[in-house]
C-alpha cells in the first residue's frame, strides 16, 4: 500500500510540486506547524530521515510467513526463505519515515529495490524493515542516505517522530504493543519534544488528551499567523544540531 500511494505522488497525480513525503499513522499528531516543517526540512537538503534500529528478530525474514484467514494474523511456517536479492543486509526500522522525492522515485524504479520488495511479500511486517534496508545499503546508491551508514552499528536515530517506548519512557497513559498511548498527564513532556510528530494519541481512547493537544497546536499556529506567517520565536537550533551530528557521524552524503 505504501508503494501505491508513493507511485500516485510521483506519477503526476499530485497537485503539488513536493520535495519530501512523510507517511503518518492515524495515531500520530503534529508537534510543528507546516511553516516550521518547511524550515526544518530545508536543513535536510535532500537527506532522508529513516530510523535504523539495532535489534532485529531474524525469524521475520528467515522464514516464510502466511496469513491465518480465521484470525487474520501472520503465522510463521517452517519453510526457510532464500537469501535476500543482491545480498541486501536487512535491518530493522519503522514503517513511518521522512523520504526525499528522489528516494521515493528510486524505491519505485530501481530494479534492486523492486526485487527486494517482491522478496519481502512472504516476510513478517516488511514495512518495518524495507525502508530502513534501502537506506542502510548505501552501496546501491539510494538518494538521501549516507555513504558511511553501514559503520554505525546499525543504529541511526530519527527526528520525524517521538515514540514513548516502554523501555525508555515511564508512560502515564496506556501501553499498546510496548508503546505509550499518551494521556493528558504526558502532555507536558510531549510539547517539549523537538520531533516533528508524536506517536501515539487516540481520540477514542483518550479524547481529553487529543483535544488538549489540538488546542495547543491551534494556538501555536495562531501565534504564527499573528506575525505574518513567520515562525517567530521558533528555535531552529536543535534541528541544525541534529543534522550536523548526522553529517559528522556519517560523513559523506550520497
Amino acid at each position: 500500500s505504501s508503494s501505491r500511494w508513493q507511485h500516485e505522488h510521483v506519477s503526476g497525480k499530485s497537485l503539488f510540486d513536493w520535495k519530501y513525503l512523510i507517511n503518518l499513522a492515524s495515531s500520530e499528531f503534529p508537534l510543528r506547524t507546516n511553516t516550521e516543517l518547511v524550515h526544518i526540512l530545508s536543513l535536510f537538503d535532500g537527506r532522508n530521515d529513516i530510523e535504523i534500529m539495532g535489534k532485529f528478530h531474524l525469524e521475520r525474514v528467515k522464514y516464510k510467513w502466511i496469513v491465518n484467514e480465521k484470525t487474520m494474523s501472520m503465522v510463521r511456517t517452517s519453510e526457510l526463505k532464500e537469501a535476500p536479492p543482491f545480498n541486501y543486509t536487512i535491518v530493522k526500522g519503522i514503517a513511518y519515515c521522512l523520504f526525499s522525492r528522489a528516494f521515493v522515485e528510486y524505491a519505485l524504479t530501481d530494479e534492486r529495490a523492486k526485487s527486494l520488495l517482491a522478496w519481502s511479500q512472504d516476510t513478517y511486517s516488511p514495512d518495518e524493515w524495507y525502508w530502513s534496508t534501502l537506506q542502510f545499503n548505501a552501496q546501491f546508491g539510494p538518494p538521501g542516505t549516507y555513504a558511511n551508514i553501514a559503520q554505525q552499528q546499525r543504529f541511526v536515530p530519527t527526528l520525524s517522530r517521538y515514540i514513548g517506548w516502554r523501555s525508555l519512557y515511564a508512560c502515564r497513559g496506556q501501553l499498546r504493543h510496548n508503546i505509550c498511548l499518551f494521556s493528558i498527564h504526558d502532555l507536558s513532556h510531549i510539547v517539549k519534544r523537538n520531533e516533528l510528530f508524536v506517536n501515539k494519541l487516540d481520540l477514542e481512547r483518550d479524547p481529553l488528551a487529543f483535544h488538549c493537544m489540538r488546542e495547543w497546536y491551534l494556538r501555536r499556529q495562531q501565534r504564527e499567523n499573528e506575525i505574518n506567517g513567520t515562525t517567530g520565536s521558533f528555535d531552529i537550533r536543535p534541528y541544525t544540531r541534529f543534522v550536523n551530528r548526522l553529517r559528522q557521524r556519517l560523513w559523506s552524503f550520497l
